[in-house]
């Protein structure tokens, strides 16, 4: 380890790299130039007066605790990009934000790449554990984060979280990752992070306005465990990839001053957003709170391959105004299972539910030409199996989908708009709403009406357990090559801009032939 460090100094040293400046927190001092170890920089706030140029370095040292921000304003380029890490032996720096805002602020900054640090924002004010500045008239990109741990992000030590009440009138709005800018921005990395405690969302990724989204996000292999509101919330951003992360407990009410609501991940106002190979687990909360679930105003966002597991809010939610989006070849095992009036919940949990929801002011509309197929959904027998499709809905196909639901069908209320649903008779399927060609254990009256309905045990290796590989299928006559292929629905003229076709399984196994049922090819 040494050798390789030693070699990495050499290198630096060549013309054409970047100075590298040293921060110790227990023998530093802030009247050294920084750029050794015996000239070590003592406090953050002296890291934070260097305007840091292409190639630099600023390495905390391991074990050190720092208290206060460190604020970067760092312009570096394309192959020589500022790089903030830690040196020396033991456990990662402790970058401990007390009452500031947050613990790292990354100021109009491109060309950042920060990792191996531990990140604290418990105090008065401390809203964030990373916030990324870009002003209005500025153009940022290349902000990279790996292998941080961020934990205990809360805004107000005394404060007491209203749960259930809107966002802004929460006392505690801690997150984790915060990413609002006011100008452009692009090419955004979460990668291999954990994050744990906020007492609100996660990871925040907010766009500006329509017409400048943030650009090219990639949240890759993190793990965000006990999020007090949604794991991961991405709002007005374009071309985001989300794969591989686990969000365990959003929703999270662990800690007092936690929102206690949230989906693991809930995209709003946004265009072409893949999340696939993740796991979505125990979210909590009195509405949404479901696996991975899509808000309002979005286009083309595709889940996929996903594990759902014990989610209170349900599996598959799109709300209005959406557009070509889809949920296809995941695993949902026991979502849905709350109930509404019980623990102050205002909305029912739903296997399936597709509302026109475009906030308390708009008209519902939609959602338009949305696809769920080849998924397995397993609900043991005391979760009730609610369904609500709206009448505003417009183009929906739901084919090839294995349905294993032992509790009783229940058609919810559509809860947003209010409005009580029969319970006597099945939705209604109109305006281009298609089931077609799905599974079932058994058949219920008020199961919206299936155009080839099968009946059959799937076979499941171990039905109500809690790892996908439970649900692999043994009832080959039932499943195996039982699948249509997903053509565009009438009047559709996109499908989906990566394709309708699949070539790999929830496992990634490839497709052969015809798609079996649900989602696990049978060999």
């Amino acid at each position: 380890m040494k050798k390789l460090l030693t070699a990495v100094l050499l290198m630096l040293s060549v013309p054409g790299f970047g100075a590298t400046y040293y921060l110790d927190a227990n023998s530093g001092n802030d009247q050294g130039d920084g750029k050794g170890e015996s000239s070590a920089w003592k406090t953050l706030k002296q890291a934070s007066q260097m305007a840091y140029q292409a190639g630099d370095q600023l390495l905390l040292k391991k074990g050190g605790h720092f208290e206060g921000a460190l604020v970067l304003k760092a312009k570096g380029s394309e192959g020589k990009p500022v790089m903030i890490g830690a040196y020396g032996e033991g456990a990662d720096p402790i970058v401990d934000a007390k009452d500031a805002q947050a613990a790292l602020i990354i100021d109009n900054s491109s060309y950042v790449e920060v990792s191996n640090l531990e990140i604290v924002a418990d105090g008065k004010g401390a809203f964030f554990g990373i916030d990324v500045i870009t002003p209005k008239d500025a153009e940022n990109t290349h902000i990279y984060f790996r292998n941080l741990y961020i934990h205990d992000i809360f805004s107000d030590p005394k404060g007491v979280n209203r749960k259930g009440t809107k966002e802004q009138d929460a006392n505690n709005l801690g997150m984790g990752i915060h990413v609002a800018p006011e100008g452009k921005l692009s090419d955004i990395v979460v990668e291999n992070c954990r994050i744990e405690r906020t007492s609100f969302k996660g990871m925040f990724f907010r766009g500006p306005a329509a017409t400048t989204p943030i650009e090219n996000i990639r949240v890759l292999n993190n793990k965000l465990i006990n999020i007090g509101g949604p794991g991961i919330q991405p709002s007005i951003v374009k071309n985001m990839i989300v794969r591989g992360n686990v969000v365990d407990h959003s929703g999270a009410s662990v800690e007092s001053r936690q929102y206690g609501r949230g989906s693991g991940i809930w995209p709003w106002g946004s265009e072409n957003v893949l999340i696939e190979n993740n796991k979505f687990m125990h979210a909590r909360g009195i509405a949404d709170s479901c696996g991975a679930h899509i808000d309002f105003n979005c286009r083309n966002v595709l889940v996929q391959r996903n594990l759902s597991l014990d989610n209170e809010g349900g599996f598959v939610e799109i709300l209005g105004n959406d557009w070509n989006c889809c949920y296809r070849y995941n695993v949902s095992i026991n979502d849905g299972a709350r109930i509404k009036g019980k623990n102050n919940a205002n909305m029912d949990g739903k296997v399936l539910w597709l509302s026109g929801f475009v906030g308390k002011t708009g008209k519902a509309n939609g959602p338009y030409n949305s696809y769920i197929y080849n998924n397995t959904v397993y609900g043991k027998k005391d979760i009730h199996a609610a369904v609500v499709i709206a009448k505003t809905a417009k183009g929906a196909l739901f084919a090839n989908n294995i349905f294993y639901l032992l509790g009783p069908v229940k058609k919810s209320w559509d809860d947003q708009t209010s409005k009580p649903a029969s319970a006597s008779t099945a939705p209604s399927i109109s305006q281009n709403v298609i089931f077609n060609n799905n599974l079932y254990q058994r058949l219920d009256p008020l199961w919206p009406k299936d155009l080839n309905a099968m009946v059959a045990d799937p076979g499941f290796k171990n039905a109500g357990g809690e790892d996908p590989d439970d649900y692999i299928p043994a009832n080959k006559e039932a499943i195996q090559d039982k699948g249509i292929e997903i053509e565009k629905l009438t009047g559709d003229e996109i499908g989906l801009t990566a394709g309708l076709k699949v070539t790999e399984d929830f496992f990634g196994n490839p497709i052969a032939g015809k798609p079996d049922l649900g989602a696990i090819e049978l060999k």
